[in-house]
């Protein structure tokens, strides 16, 4: 699962990813400093990730 955002402002993000329910998952993000970052989440029992994604940046979920 990859996005983008093209805006000029933060964007909060609600994916919806039922396969991954109660599993680990590596996120590779941006934060507000441009600086890319890796880190191990778990998807929610719900299978809802929140995300946030800078301007002009995007995310990875693997």
């Amino acid at each position: 699962m990859a996005g983008i955002n093209a805006q000029k402002q933060p964007m909060k993000l609600r994916i919806d990813l039922p396969m991954f329910a109660e599993k680990k998952a590596t996120l590779y993000n941006e934060n507000k400093n441009r600086e890319t970052f890796v880190k191990e989440i778990v998807i929610a029992r719900n299978g809802i990730a929140e995300i946030k994604i800078q301007p002009g940046g995007g995310f990875v979920i693997k």
